[in-house]
């Protein structure tokens, strides 16, 4: 993985956190596009980006249908994020 960069403002549709950044896997220095995969730093949710690059929750039949490696990588990837902030005050959504 290289560096990360900062994208267009988009808020985690589970915990409402603003994300503003982004750490390419595969491609150096790639932005998302629409489709792209990715995790919440904060809740771990499976995100993918939206054609306005807004981000939505992967359902779970997405999720069952994506190749086995990538879905173990983004379970994986949540597991991690689960990890590092399990001692971290749960965030959540601002309305709530």
């Amino acid at each position: 993985m290289s560096g990360s960069f900062t994208t267009r403002k988009a808020h985690c549709p589970t915990c409402g956190t603003e994300l503003s950044g982004a750490s390419p896997v595969e491609v150096r220095d790639a932005l998302p596009d629409p489709g792209d995969l990715s995790v919440c730093l904060y809740c771990a949710e499976l995100l993918e980006f939206n054609m306005d690059l807004t981000l939505s929750v992967l359902s779970a039949n997405t999720i069952a249908a994506l190749p086995a490696d990538t879905r173990q990588a983004l379970l994986r990837t949540q597991h991690f994020i689960r990890f590092v902030n399990a001692d971290k005050p749960r965030r959540g959504r601002p309305d709530s």
